[in-house]
């Protein structure tokens, strides 16, 4: 995912000041000790298992991206395929 315009007001104010590197240390720190609620809540909203969590930042630039890659998932060959109507909601719901 790639996030644009995410520096907040205080990491603004570091480039400003010419010290985009604290900007990332700090980047870094936070994603250390936040990478476990991150990757948890991803599995809950994939259903999916991820095998590696990454992050950096262009603090010059105001851009984040966050990387998170999936265990691979033995193919079946089934093929699923939900059915909507016009107003977009599944089929099968009433």
């Amino acid at each position: 995912m790639v996030l644009e315009d995410t520096l907040t007001k205080g990491e603004r104010s570091l480039v400003a000041a010419g010290e985009p590197a604290a900007v990332r240390r700090q980047r870094e720190t936070f994603q250390t000790l936040l990478e476990g609620e991150a990757i948890a809540a991803v599995e809950e909203a994939t259903g999916r298992t991820v095998r590696v969590c990454m992050s950096d930042v262009a603090p010059d630039d105001g851009v984040a991206i966050e990387l998170f890659l999936f265990e691979s998932v033995s193919e079946t060959g089934d093929v699923v395929v939900a059915e909507t109507d016009a107003s977009g909601r599944d089929g099968d719901q009433g």
